[in-house]
């Protein structure tokens, strides 16, 4: 649709929305089910949603959906010190008592860290999943929590919770 009113659709960073504010929306096909809508390799092809509008994507191989979660609630953050090598710390040190998304870095490490849902047994090569990276993030249930341990002594993650 053309219009005699064209702006600009690049705007300063920082600059905020605006009321007539124009630009070129990006269109998304619903599909049920993910497919692909092109024939060939190189074929240019829409973005796809599911059935509740969430944008499908790809990680590492496993599709998922991207879906905004409301952050709108309280907010808890602390460092918790993995004492003793191969010992398991529990992570948040008290879980809230409704669902939350926890963010946990590595804060002082020299030992490869890792976590599990459970305490059980030593940290490991067979126990526990080794954190990659330098962060993480996990969306936890009510009342769930983590554990983390390192193959060194005196290392720290630091961890904030945030209500959903």
């Amino acid at each position: 649709m053309a219009t005699s009113d064209l702006r600009g659709t690049e705007y300063i960073e920082d600059s905020a929305h605006a009321s007539g504010d124009s630009g070129t929306m990006p269109l998304a096909v619903r599909n049920d089910t993910l497919a692909s809508l092109v024939s060939d390799d190189g074929d240019y092809a829409p973005l796809q949603v599911n059935a509740t509008g969430a944008l499908y994507a790809t990680l590492d191989g496993e599709t998922v959906n991207v879906k905004e979660e409301s952050l709108g609630g309280a907010s808890t953050d602390g460092t918790s010190a993995l004492t003793g090598a191969d010992t398991w710390v529990q992570v948040p040190t008290a879980a809230p008592a409704s669902d939350y998304i926890m963010i946990v870095s590595k804060e002082n490490f020299a030992g490869t860290i890792r976590y599990s849902f459970t305490n059980g047994g030593t940290p490991s090569t067979t126990n526990g999943n080794k954190m990659w990276g330098t962060e993480m993030v996990f969306r936890m249930a009510a009342s769930e929590v983590m554990y983390f341990g390192s193959s060194t002594d005196g290392d720290d993650v630091n961890w904030v919770t945030k209500i959903i």
